[in-house]
């Protein structure tokens, strides 16, 4: 019997998106709700803890939810973020001239539009680490902040051309019980119940990489 373990390379757990159904569900009439899982191919008895989601079912859900909320990080921070504002990151990012510096731009821009927490960018002799502080005691949403970091990450890899190596990422939250899934999402150690979410880089990789 062959066994083909393929899929599982691009999938998740239900259970890893389940935040982000939660906080979208208010935002939409019931049936509303359930044409926007229709329409991006997603089940409902998906919810089955063994229930398995592809990275292309996310992806649709997000490009399908980012405009019929009116909100590009979909309900996931306390303030919406208006159409068109990920355009003008592309932009911002876009006019850097090393990665270290693209990094500096992410930061700064969600730092214009996040209320309840901020961005630090933290250089050592060997790292370069992008920090997620919280501006008051709150529950971290667990699939936002995993979200957050991989945009920076997805961000400086569309500048290199190249996926660079992620040195490690960090989570302020409990080890959930779907923890391998963060692993597909970020090929590199993973912790989680941290003082801080944050995602860390190589200083000698970042400055290795040149944007073209």
């Amino acid at each position: 019997m062959t066994i083909n373990t393929a899929p599982l390379i691009s999938t998740v757990s239900s259970q890893f998106v389940a935040d982000w159904l939660d906080a979208l569900r208010p935002h939409f009439a019931n049936e509303h709700f359930l044409s926007l899982l229709k329409r991006a191919d997603l089940q409902l008895d998906q919810s089955h803890p063994h229930g398995r989601v592809t990275l292309d079912q996310i992806v649709g859900l997000y490009q399908l939810a980012a405009i019929e909320t009116g909100d590009e990080m979909m309900a996931l921070w306390s303030r919406p973020i208006r159409p068109r504002a990920l355009q003008h990151l592309l932009t911002s990012v876009r006019e850097a001239t090393s990665l270290a510096s693209a990094l500096y731009r992410f930061s700064t821009f969600w730092n214009l539009l996040l209320d309840d927490y901020q961005f630090a960018l933290i250089e050592t002799e060997a790292e370069l680490v992008l920090r997620l502080m919280p501006q008051a005691d709150q529950t971290a949403q667990r699939f936002g902040h995993m979200l957050i970091l991989k945009l920076a990450h997805g961000l400086l890899s569309w500048l290199a051309r190249h996926e660079v190596p992620v040195k490690g990422v960090s989570f302020a939250f409990d080890r959930p019980a779907f923890e391998e899934d963060y692993s597909v999402i970020f090929p590199s150690p993973v912790l989680f119940n941290q003082p801080t979410t944050s995602i860390s880089f190589s200083l000698k990789i970042i400055l290795f990489f040149t944007i073209r």
